[in-house]
């Protein structure tokens, strides 16, 4: 899957498409275990990733918002947001995109 991703797929509404952060799967001792399933990555509670589009109304509805520039986010940016929230998106050659309410994102990385 390339990584301009909104030439191929938008997020619908007020969602956001993000690719989740990697996240390493250890043993207790110490063994890096292979790549997460779905079910893996959500368990784990990975909450954070990259912006990669956003849906034609996320960020506006909201008083004094016209859309994600106003709430200082743009594509490219690292975010975090709430734990266990988001829809994965069944991409086989990336399993870690998930669609995210707007309105769920609690800081982005400057």
């Amino acid at each position: 899957m390339s990584d301009d991703i909104k030439d191929e797929w938008l997020p619908c509404g007020f969602n956001v498409l993000v690719r989740l952060d990697d996240f390493e799967n250890k043993t207790e001792s110490g063994i890096i275990l292979a790549s997460l399933s779905y079910s893996e990555i959500e368990k784990a509670g990975v909450n954070s990733g990259v912006i990669l589009a956003f849906g034609p109304t996320a960020y506006k509805g909201f008083a004094g918002c016209n859309g994600p520039a106003d709430w200082g986010v743009k594509v490219g940016d690292h975010v975090k947001f709430e734990k266990y929230v988001g829809t994965y998106v069944d991409f086989d050659a990336d399993p870690r995109l998930v669609t995210v309410p707007d309105s769920t994102f609690k800081a982005v990385r400057k």
